[in-house]
This record gives structure tokens, C-alpha cells and sequence, in this order.
């Protein structure tokens, strides 16, 4: 989905591709949190950090899709979002 080409009709509302980025994920880490459980959340973090950087970087190459710095402070920012919900998740479990 972060490669396929994105055609402009002029009726986007704004900065919604920075939600969807967010959204993304924020959904990837969420899930990943809890499939891997047993990974500290900085390796977590890490590698899937690095992960959209390399897919934003990879945009950068492709002829139809370009590099925003944007796009990856909005993918930092759902990864953060979404391993912070696990850990507050985690916290109201073992409260009760």
C-alpha cells in the first residue's frame, strides 16, 4: 500500500495521507506489540522504526512516489502512539 501509486484529483482533504501514515502504523506496532511480547519495546521501537524508514526512504526511489520527512514523523508517531496504548493496556491489566 505505501508504494502503490497515489494520483492527485485535487479533492483530498488535508494532510490525510499523514493520518493514514499514522493510522498504519500505529496499527503495525499495535500488532506487532502484542505477536511479539517477549521484545523489549525499545527493540520493538527499533525495528520498526527502521522499518519505516526504509520503506520511506524506498519511496524516494521510485519514479511515482517521493520522500516526505512528514510522512516518516507520522510513521514514528503511530509507532510511539501504538506501543504507548500496549504498554497502558499492560498497566490497566495487571492494576485489576
Amino acid at each position: 500500500m505505501m508504494t502503490y501509486p497515489f494520483v492527485s484529483t485535487g479533492n483530498e482533504f488535508s494532510n490525510i495521507d499523514k493520518w493514514i501514515h499514522f493510522l498504519i502504523f500505529f496499527v503495525y506496532s499495535f500488532l506487532a506489540g502484542k505477536a511479539f511480547m517477549n521484545f523489549s519495546n525499545l527493540l520493538l521501537i527499533g525495528l520498526l522504526a527502521i522499518y519505516a524508514a526504509m520503506l520511506e526512504l524506498g519511496q524516494g526511489l521510485l519514479s511515482y512516489r517521493a520522500f516526505e520527512a512528514l510522512d516518516l514523523i507520522a510513521n514514528f508517531l503511530g509507532i510511539l502512539t501504538g506501543i504507548f496504548m500496549l504498554y497502558v493496556l499492560k498497566f490497566l491489566k495487571t492494576k485489576n
